[in-house]
């Protein structure tokens, strides 16, 4: 099986670690283990399981380091170690990719081996170190403005942003991991107070006018929700939310209905999460 497999921070510096100069040899990254708490049955043998969870993890990556020159390989130790540290530095997470899925993490340790001062290559063993021990993969939807707005449609006082016509707009998301999934819903300007209906709960903004290239992301990892003006700037609208459901709900497992106006462009990204990266 070919593996397409790097790592890349915070800052979007990607480190190759399938080709020179960073050669991966092997390592407990496709390995898992969950938590759980448990209780004694003290009428018998055993005991009980009561629930599972997940703690922090760390890992290990075993590289080789070469180069065909002095300059070239100076220069991957100089970049290895400067992406990792500018992680911890600013405490953002990186990600590990294999094959299109991603682990959430930092490097934290590294030991050094079979270093020489007249060798170009050194073998090196990574720790890697993760909060979030889930392997994801991001699936997105784009649903394309249509315009779809019907002859009489009705919006509610104080632009609040609910439409109803026999005109609405709908499409599928496919939902596939075993639990539900956490997820980025994007508005693309120009709207006013976009919202979507999603398995019959609504996500939407209250008092926001999006312009041409500004959009909105509902996250629901992060809990949050984020404005990108077209001026570079970026506010914080958490408190313009609908509110008749939580909008940070996370999408069950199966085919969801999506219901949306037509009249702005529309992204669902679905992080489908798994203990192990997914193959197919």
């Amino acid at each position: 099986m070919k593996y397409d497999i790097y790592y890349q921070n915070s800052a979007g510096k990607k480190l190759d670690l399938c080709n020179i100069p960073y050669l991966l040899e092997t390592g407990d990254i496709l390995d898992f283990e969950w938590d759980y708490t448990t209780s004694t049955n003290y009428n018998t043998y055993g005991g009980k399981i009561n629930g599972f969870t997940k703690s922090v993890r760390s890992k290990k990556l075993r590289l080789t380091i070469f180069a065909m020159t002095e300059a070239e390989y100076k220069s991957a130790l100089d970049t290895m170690i400067d992406a990792f540290e500018y992680d911890i530095i600013n405490r953002s997470t990186g990600r590990l990719y294999v094959n299109g899925n991603y682990l959430r993490c930092y490097i934290t340790a590294g030991a050094f081996e079979e270093w020489e001062y007249t060798a170009n290559f050194m073998s090196v063993e990574l720790t890697l170190t993760t909060e979030y021990p889930m392997w994801i993969v991001e699936r997105q939807w784009n649903f394309a403005k249509t315009g779809n707005l019907a002859q009489g449609s009705k919006k509610y006082p104080n632009r609040y942003p609910y439409r109803y016509a026999n005109g609405t707009t709908t499409g599928i998301v496919y939902q596939r991991c075993n639990s539900p999934a956490n997820f980025q819903i994007v508005f693309n300007g120009p709207v006013a107070d976009p919202h979507v209906i999603i398995d019959g709960l609504t996500y939407g903004l209250v008092n926001v006018d999006l312009e041409e290239s500004e959009y909105a992301i509902i996250d629901s990892f992060t809990s949050t929700i984020t404005k990108y003006c077209r001026d570079g700037t970026i506010e914080n609208i958490y408190n313009n939310r609908t509110r008749e459901n939580s909008v940070f709900t996370k999408l069950r497992t199966g085919s969801l209905n999506v219901q949306w106006t037509g009249e702005y462009l529309l992204s669902i990204v679905v992080f489908e999460e798994r203990s192990m990266p997914r193959w197919s």
